[in-house]
């Protein structure tokens, strides 16, 4: 939600929360009634922001239209027959386009407030530790089995490291300082 936020408007404006809350709570609803009913969960795709990005097109009633079309190929095998009948190396290429997107755009919204030691040492690790994992090239003896192999996915292994590093970066880190200052209310 931040992500199409800043590729939605073309001028760069502050990011508002309160849809972002509303996104994240519609997604934690959707898969504890999905996990209620016994189906896989959903997950968010991230796909649109790399779309929204390449063509620099952000209005809804094109994404009414696109839900549409999606709903449409649920109900007429002849288009989705269409849509599997693309190639294997354009479909790979179009992935290949939407996850460079997709990384630059991550990047851009990790240095947008600036690359400190901090920062930079967590998107480091954070990335490589998840590369390495779906890989098989860190540790694969102790990784691979890990809970059930939840560090074979390179997201998950890289959210949980970047997740414990910053808690512990924030331990061992200094202590906030205090601001005081005298608050005063005038009547109108």
């Amino acid at each position: 939600m931040i992500a199409i936020q800043g590729v939605s408007w073309r001028r760069r404006r502050a990011v508002d929360f309160r849809p972002v809350q509303g996104a994240v709570a519609a997604d934690s609803l959707g898969n504890a009634l999905a996990g209620l009913a016994g189906s896989i969960p959903n997950g968010v795709r991230s796909t649109t922001v790399s779309l929204t990005e390449i063509t620099g097109v952000a209005a809804r009633p094109v994404g009414v239209v696109f839900g549409l079309g999606l709903v449409a190929l649920a109900f007429f095998p002849k288009l989705l027959a269409l849509v599997l009948a693309i190639p294997g190396p354009v479909i790979a290429a179009y992935v290949t386009v939407m996850i460079a997107t997709l990384f630059v755009l991550g990047m851009r919204m990790v240095i947008s407030d600036g690359l400190d030691h901090r920062k930079s040492l967590i998107v480091g690790f954070y990335f490589w530790f998840g590369a390495g994992c779906q890989y098989g090239v860190i540790f694969p003896e102790y990784t691979a089995n890990f809970a059930g192999g939840m560090l074979n996915s390179g997201l998950t292994a890289g959210g949980l490291a970047a997740l414990l590093l910053n808690g512990l970066l924030e331990l061992t880190g200094p202590r906030r300082r205090k601001i005081e200052s005298e608050v005063s209310f005038r009547l109108l």
